[in-house]
């Protein structure tokens, strides 16, 4: 990686990025799809740990993009027509969607990483069927290979989906609901003393930003107020008042965490106050386009 520079491949990356916002946005509608399971009972507490690098929209995408490839690969497998895969072979016109290649492996070979073929697996097991694909992706979610296609499609998707405060909001309100509505932390169910990041009201306790979030944030936000869209940068006005707001406020549930944040200036941090869970939808645009909305009568 050179001067934050980090080669991205976004094969697949928008196709996520747009199913994980489409959840978000009504989550409810996904639960019954095992949704519940990403920070339910006591997982939630594990979010409670102030400003990890890997931030809760990492862990939402990775869980995310491993349940759609399940879905896709051993819920929805179907074996190929043997048939026709012998009338192409005869014709060399055999392709990889005709021998039924699964998802993941197209994945695995858009990312350039080595991996062990379901069809090399299961002529093995003298086996092409839904019970197959289910052990052999069982065996695969244990190999290093998939942490690697996990680890490069939730980068990937974390690159597009931190820009929008939106889906960031979404997500840190799904975190505090079930924050919200947890049992107290229990010591004997989990390895890490939870308490201490709460308050005796069971929020999440308020800490220093670090200042790699800052940064972040900083830029993502392009130093302007997310509401009032006030320069913050010093430039033009070294008594601008700069805060750096929770989206969903600790009071509400929310997590100390990267994608819980949004740059503020002072008056529209004191205004947006601890009851809501306000998040900007403006961006800056990066040339004037307004001539293109612009619609010419005849």
């Amino acid at each position: 990686m050179i001067d934050g520079l980090r080669q991205t491949n976004f094969v697949g990356a928008y196709h996520f990025s747009d199913i994980i916002s489409n959840v978000l946005s009504d989550p409810l509608e996904y639960m019954a799809g095992g949704l519940e399971a990403f920070c339910d009972g006591q997982e939630v507490y594990s979010f409670l740990p102030p400003f990890p690098r890997k931030s809760a929209l990492h862990r939402f995408a990775a869980f995310m993009i491993d349940a759609l490839f399940w879905e896709a690969d051993v819920d929805g497998y179907e074996p190929p027509d043997k048939a026709k895969i012998e009338s192409q072979r005869m014709m060399a016109k055999l392709s990889r969607e005709t021998t039924g290649e699964l998802w993941v492996e197209r994945a695995f070979r858009a990312h350039g990483i080595v991996f062990d073929p379901f069809t090399d697996w299961s002529r093995q097991q003298e086996e092409l069927s839904a019970d197959a694909a289910y052990y052999w992706f069982q065996e695969l979610r244990m190999s290093e290979e998939y942490e690697r296609l996990i680890d490069h499609l939730t980068r990937d998707v974390f690159s597009i989906l931190f820009a929008n405060r939106t889906v960031l909001r979404d997500l840190n309100l799904l975190i505090a609901q079930d924050l919200l509505d947890a049992d107290p932390p229990e010591p004997d169910y989990v390895e890490v003393d939870y308490g201490r990041f709460l308050t005796t009201r069971g929020r999440a306790r308020r800490t220093s930003i670090p200042a790699w979030a800052k940064r972040a944030v900083f830029y993502r936000d392009r130093g302007r107020c997310c509401f009032c869209h006030r320069d913050l940068g010093g430039l033009l006005s070294p008594l601008a008042e700069l805060a750096y707001d929770h989206i969903v406020p600790l009071a509400e549930g929310g997590i100390n965490d990267v994608t819980n944040l949004q740059l503020l200036c002072g008056p529209c941090n004191r205004s947006k106050a601890a009851k809501h869970d306000l998040a900007s939808n403006f961006y800056g645009v990066w040339y004037d386009d307004s001539d293109l909305a612009d619609v010419k009568k005849s």
